[in-house]
Formats: C-alpha cells, structure tokens, sequence
C-alpha cells in the first residue's frame, strides 16, 4: 500500500495505491487543482490507469473538489471505470448545499459536479454511495478503509448552522460544511493510518468516547493534520492519547494562502511535542517556522535528535509518499 498526500496547493487530495489479484490499484479521496494543473487527473494519465476503485469527497469545500469535475470528464471520455462515488452532502438536505460555499464560482462548479455525478449513476457508469458510520470499503484481505466520522452528533452541529438566516451567517454556514468532514481509519492487519480531511474538534471528541470500540490494540502508524494543520481543528487530548509507533509521521496539506496561513506553528510543534514527525506539502507559514526553529535547537544540542536526523526530508516539498512497509519497520 502506498498513500500518497498530493501536493495541490492549499487543499487535499490523497491516493492510496495497492495490487491485489495481480492487478494495481488505485482509491481517491478528494481532488483539487493546483493552479491550472490537476495533480491526481495526471497521476492517474501518468501511470496509465484503466480504473479507480472508489472517489471520495471528504466534505464540499472546493479545495477538496475542484479537479473532480474535470476528473470525471476524463474518465468518462477515455473509458476508465470509476466503480463507486462516495460523499457525506447527502446527510444535509439538497436545498442547503448552496449555502456551502462563499463564492459564487464555487457553488455553480459545485452544483455542475454533482449534476454530473447523478448523471453517471442512472446511466449505470458509477455508482453513488452515502458516507456514514458503517460505511467500510474493503480493500484486500486484513485491509480495509473504515469511515468514522461525521456521527450522527456533526451532522446535527451542522444542520443546526445552516438553518440561520443565510443573509446574515454566510459564513458561517459555508464553515458549517466541515462538520460534514470525513475522518477515515485506513486499516491493514494490527496497523492504521486516519486521514482526517477538515474535521472540527467535536468529531474528535467524539471518536474519543469510542476509542477502545474503534481501535482497540492497534497501533496509528501516519497521520493526516486535519484542516490543513489549522490550531482550530487540533486536539490535544485525541492526538497525545492515541495508541502510535514513535514519531509516525503527521501531515499537513498546505499551500499559498494569506488568509488562513496553514499549517499553524502551535499546531506543528503540538504534535511535536507528542513525537509525531512532522511533514508538510509546503514550506511556508508555521512550517518555515518549525523548520527554524527545529534547526536553531538541533545546532545547539549535543546528540543527534530526531529532526537532525531526519532532516532531508522536512526540507523536501511537494508530494509525500509513504509506504505501508517502510511505516510499520
């Protein structure tokens, strides 16, 4: 298995590849462009793909969406299969996906999307699947991808915001639609990774009421920061307490983005604290930050640290790639 975080800018999009039966496989959770370029739709042409065996839309937020139209177009024209599409929107009623997003290019892209989407499912070329909390996509024997969130407790958050007056709590409701977020358990053997898409702080809180039920003796391995490495969506009681190898590695999705300026420093060095290794898509913001201030320590220090150790690879940027085997030696 590997899983690959694209880099796609300030955005996600996340391949996990595996052969089982021969064949090579490939699953896609959320697609955004990066500039005019379409990172996953040209891994997918790169490395001659014939089908994806599922595409996920963590939450709809356009920098987890914007490539997936163009995607499905390709698709369609060049005869690959894509078997399942599986989205969380559905758990809000039709009628409020409008109030998503903040501009307005984002809800007519977002709207031609799932036009097309329902398209492709009555003509029988994909088939449309509601994300929830049973929601368990195998992949080969002892592996499967296990959805654990939203629960029923964010989806009532988000209702709950998106029945404001939308003239006044626009965005509001357009941040409601991370309630909607994904936290996904990727699972093989005694082993798992969880990639968490944009999820808030109560679908945290609530996984850790069920963390014996959820995870037992297994131990986390690769770790996505959720929101980009937002200190907003970080959980210091979840991510300190979680059963993991040491310094398995934590990412943040992350580019260009003056207003947010992900991934925060307190959020990197949280997890530092808790021995995660940290990566990141990009060098900016808190990231610059940690890498200066990793630097400044391991100058001074007398033996070699993790971070001196491993140092090539913070000052490396783009895509990170893991691979199942290298994670659990």
């Amino acid at each position: 298995m590997k899983i690959t975080f694209k880099d796609v800018g300030q955005g996600d999009s996340i391949l996990l590849e595996w052969n089982h039966g021969g064949i090579d496989r490939i699953g896609v959770i959320d697609c955004s462009k990066k500039g005019k370029t379409n990172p996953v739709l040209d891994h997918i042409r790169t490395n001659n793909y014939r089908q994806i065996e599922f595409l996920i839309l963590s939450h709809p937020h356009a920098d987890h969406y914007s490539g997936m139209y163009e995607l499905l177009n390709y698709c369609v024209k060049n005869s690959i299969g894509i078997c399942s599409f599986y989205h969380t929107s559905i758990g809000i009623g039709i009628n409020y996906w409008k109030y998503f997003e903040l501009e307005t290019k984002d809800t007519e892209l977002f709207g031609k999307l799932m036009r097309l989407v329902v398209q492709l499912s009555q003509k029988k070329i994909m088939e449309i699947k509601y994300l929830n909390l049973d929601t368990r996509i195998d992949l080969f024997p002892d592996a499967y991808l296990h959805c654990i969130s939203p629960s029923h407790a964010e989806l009532l958050e988000c209702q709950k915001i998106m029945e404001f007056d939308p003239a006044t709590h626009k965005k509001e409701q357009s941040s409601a639609a991370n309630y909607l977020s994904t936290i996904f358990k990727l699972k093989i053997e005694d082993s798992y990774a969880l990639l968490t898409s944009d999820a808030e702080i109560l679908a945290f809180h609530t996984i850790s009421q069920k963390r014996g039920e959820l995870f037992e003796d297994d131990k986390l391995i690769l770790s996505q920061m959720s929101h980009h490495g937002s200190h907003k969506n970080y959980d210091n009681n979840f991510w300190g307490n979680v059963l993991k190898i040491e310094y398995s590695p934590a990412v943040a999705s992350a580019g260009k983005n003056d207003k947010y300026k992900h991934p925060h420093i307190e959020t990197l060095q949280a997890f530092e604290k808790h021995k995660y290794s940290i990566h990141c898509t990009s060098n900016l913001y808190g990231m610059t930050k940690y890498i200066e201030l990793m630097s400044e320590i391991s100058s001074i220090s007398n033996k070699m640290d993790t971070f001196s150790e491993e140092a090539e690879e913070y000052y490396v940027f783009g895509d990170k790639e893991f691979t199942w085997d290298e994670l659990i030696k």
